[in-house]
């Protein structure tokens, strides 16, 4: 009896959650969840059979999801519900991670970390480049499983003192994409980018410009990057130049994506010389969007440039409330040109 009160319980708080999350969608993010959550249980159905010779002695069946869950982890794929997009889209990511190593830099790449307050504790000894594009925390626990990667370093070589390594991406995080694509930018410009123009400066693998065909109707989408290898590499879609040079590419701009594109890649000199020019030039499009990773503000105050920079340039834009619980979200800020 006790044993059926529980699972009633059980039940019941299932039941208050899904309908938690229910609350938290749009129509189009309801869409999609019911598509995940019919094959969810399709596939558990079509495997219940077959598996019913793995459960244990004491009658416990294995927990089906989390079967799944490895599963998809292994293939590096998601499930085969889910919508052409992000098909598309992790078929790509899993070409890069053939391509690239963990890390996602180019051979030539130099990396700095800033001599800021923000990472004044990190050191090439305990801080690991990840890109959060192509590897999300379920990877990331794969590589440390197969032992290709940790996520602590030793204090003292040979002990037990352990200690966290920090983690740092060049790229944002296919959640962050899609949140930008489908929620912030749909409010700033009502729902359509069909008209608009979307550069992404620092390129890098790509990412912002696959998530923006993929999961937006933008009508040009163009990347700026620097280095050679990123250029090859996306050889179709992005410019090869230095964003100083391409005052003509900011012009055609009605959106411009920039996650944290200069901090780790240019001396505060070349930061500030940047960040000036790119005032000049996006002041002359009043309207236009500018998203950053993170705020422009801490940016600004890493080049030594005064963080009140943005008052006669720009005003911040009101993100959507993100539908899921990921402080990733938060760091992403928008911002449109007075």
């Amino acid at each position: 009896m006790s044993n059926k009160r529980e699972r009633k319980e059980a039940f019941e708080r299932a039941q208050d959650k899904f309908m938690q999350i229910l609350t938290t969608l749009d129509k189009d993010e309801r869409e999609y969840f019911k598509e995940f959550v019919g094959g969810v249980f399709d596939q558990v159905d079509g495997q219940w059979a077959s598996d019913l010779s793995d459960h244990d002695s004491d009658g416990q069946w294995p927990d089906m999801v989390e079967v799944m869950k490895q599963e998809a982890r292994r293939k590096r794929q998601r499930p085969t519900n889910l919508p052409e997009q992000a098909h598309r889209l992790n078929e790509i990511i899993a070409d890069l991670r053939e391509t690239l190593p963990v890390t996602a830099q180019a051979p030539d790449e130099t990396i700095t970390i800033p001599e800021t307050e923000d990472f004044h504790d990190y050191t090439e000894q305990n801080t690991v480049h990840v890109d959060a594009f192509l590897y999300d925390d379920d990877a990331i626990d794969d590589l440390c499983d197969q032992g290709k990667m940790s996520r602590n370093y030793c204090l003292k070589c040979g002990s037990h003192d352990t200690k966290p390594l920090n983690f740092i991406s060049h790229s944002a995080s296919v959640p962050q994409l899609q949140y930008i694509f489908r929620k912030a930018l749909r409010k700033a410009v009502s729902k359509t980018l069909k008209e608009k123009v979307i550069l992404d400066i620092g390129s890098r693998t790509g990412a912002v410009l696959y998530s923006g065909y993929l999961f937006s109707d933008a009508k040009t989408l163009i990347g700026v990057e620097l280095s050679p290898f990123f250029c090859d590499l996306q050889e179709k879609m992005i410019i090869r130049d230095d964003i100083l040079k391409v005052p003509e590419v900011i012009a055609q701009a009605d959106i411009i994506i920039m996650n944290n594109v200069f901090q780790f890649f240019a001396d505060v000199q070349k930061q500030r010389e940047i960040w000036n020019y790119l005032k000049t030039e996006t002041s002359k499009k009043p309207g236009a969007i500018i998203i950053t990773i993170p705020a422009l503000e801490e940016q600004l105050s890493a080049a030594g440039l005064p963080s009140d920079m943005t008052k006669r340039w720009l005003f911040p834009v009101q993100m959507p409330t993100p539908s899921e619980d990921d402080e990733d979200l938060e760091h992403i800020h928008m911002y449109r040109v007075i």
